[in-house]
């Protein structure tokens, strides 16, 4: 049987997972933080509940309605990654 992903779950319980395993997911608390920038652009960043970046990116208005763009990774969320993987028998996924 396949493993279900957060979203199947999230469907499943309409949204509340108050209670739920929802192993093999793992949720790490996280706020979303927008500053100004420059020409009305705004600086986001993601942020551990420490307050420490994980990721960031400058936002404009040519970024609505993107799927990709390009955005910082930091320590922080490097740390969080390797701990997320096993320590061996992952393929190379970056090309």
């Amino acid at each position: 049987m396949a493993v279900p992903t957060f979203q199947q779950i999230l469907d499943k319980t309409g949204g509340n997972i108050d209670g739920v395993d929802i192993t093999p997911n793992t949720i790490h608390p996280a706020e979303i933080v927008f500053e100004p920038a420059h020409d009305g652009a705004k600086h986001l960043s993601v942020r551990d509940a420490q307050h420490k970046p994980l990721m960031a990116f400058v936002a404009c208005r040519e970024h609505i309605g993107l799927y990709h763009s390009t955005i910082a990774l930091y320590p922080c969320l490097h740390d969080l990654i390797k701990q997320e993987l096993p320590p061996v028998g992952v393929k190379n996924c970056v090309n």
